[in-house]
């Protein structure tokens, strides 16, 4: 996103990406980069072994000076970033969507962060462009620095240090714990500690019942090929030692809210039927998500997840 040949990648692939989206993308490209590199050599010098975070003076206190300093880049950083956004075809901007859906049924804490990291725009292997979205390690019942998301919040809301620009969407500490409660997907972020940055990237609100729909379809598939694949996965591949982490759940528990949070979903897509629909009225996406879906279990089998 801060790369100017992005945009002559963009150009390739979509009709849609104009001349004025070109010059607009390497506008944007070259001022997030520049903000970027200046963000970064302030952190560096404001980095000492001997005490941590980079933000505070000794003592614990915000450091007033570079408070001064970064927080303006950081706000011009975000403006810059929110409009390199919506300059991607529509197509790129539903995948975003698409992935925050998918984080938020997940409880992922950690979609998209102050650094503008952990999503981005890939080239696969015959060149194309792609949304793809790296390091899940804030998901299920795992909040920040491995703490489980109750004990966590506080450290999700107070690591938030004064130097980057203030948040108008407040994580709310109700919010914090994975459970079956889910907000409405792909319209209300008040469940990421990040809220504000998602929000900014997350395409047309009139996109988010069909992203539901292609999300929910997907779970009810892979429940049709095996109705126990959740389970296995999380059964397979998380740790269930009693008192390893304070406050995480064990595996049944985790088994139980992700059915009940998938449950959820159904009905924000408006039950079984609505989906059924979905699939009728829409067999070429149907018929995408199902093939992806079959290929997914085809290819990994048992170690699938």
């Amino acid at each position: 996103m801060i790369k100017e040949t992005s945009a002559d990648k963009l150009e390739m692939q979509f009709s849609e990406f104009t001349t004025e989206n070109i010059a607009a993308f390497k506008e944007n490209a070259a001022a997030a980069s520049a903000l970027t590199l200046e963000l970064a050599v302030l952190r560096e010098q404001h980095r000492d072994p001997s005490r941590q975070p980079w933000w505070e003076e000794k003592g614990g206190n915000p450091n007033l000076d570079l408070i001064e300093k970064y927080r303006p880049l950081a706000e011009e950083l975000d403006k810059v970033m929110q409009k390199q956004f919506f300059l991607l075809p529509e197509v790129l901007q539903k995948e975003i969507q698409e992935h925050l859906v998918i984080s938020q049924l997940l409880g992922d804490w950690d979609p998209i962060n102050p650094f503008y990291k952990n999503m981005g725009v890939v080239e696969d292997e015959w060149g194309e462009l792609h949304i793809m979205r790296l390091d899940f390690g804030s998901c299920l019942d795992v909040g920040f620095r491995g703490q489980a998301k109750e004990h966590g919040y506080h450290m999700a809301v107070n690591q938030r240090p004064a130097v980057f620009p203030e948040l108008k969407h407040i994580f709310k500490e109700e919010n914090a714990p994975f459970s079956e409660v889910l907000p409405k997907l792909g319209e209300a972020f008040d469940n990421l500690p990040y809220a504000d940055y998602a929000k900014s990237i997350s395409g047309n609100p009139e996109w988010a019942e069909f992203t539901r729909l292609k999300i929910a379809y997907r779970c009810v598939l892979l429940r049709q090929a095996d109705k126990n694949i959740i389970a296995d996965i999380i059964r397979r591949n998380l740790i269930d030692e009693p008192g390893s982490i304070a406050g995480l759940k064990t595996k049944e528990s985790l088994i139980d809210v992700m059915n009940a949070r998938i449950e959820a979903l159904i009905l924000q897509c408006g039950g079984l039927e609505k989906i059924d629909e979905f699939e009728r009225n829409h067999q070429d996406v149907a018929n995408s998500i199902r093939e992806s879906v079959l290929s997914a279990l085809q290819d990994h089998g048992q170690s699938f997840g």
